[in-house]
């Protein structure tokens, strides 16, 4: 869910981002770690692929 809501948000903003494998488990990675922070996820969105 998480996932689908981050993409959602991005690709409200305008950002088209093309969702990797790779990608995805990073984010889901980060999010289930008990250290993460705002930072750190957002370290990892801005990993994703955009298609601009």
């Amino acid at each position: 869910m998480a996932v689908a809501v981050a993409h959602g948000y991005l690709s409200a903003c305008g950002v088209s981002v093309k969702l990797t494998q790779a990608g995805v488990t990073a984010f889901a990675d980060e999010l289930t770690r008990a250290s993460s922070t705002a930072a750190s996820v957002a370290a990892v969105l801005k990993t994703w692929d955009t298609t601009d």
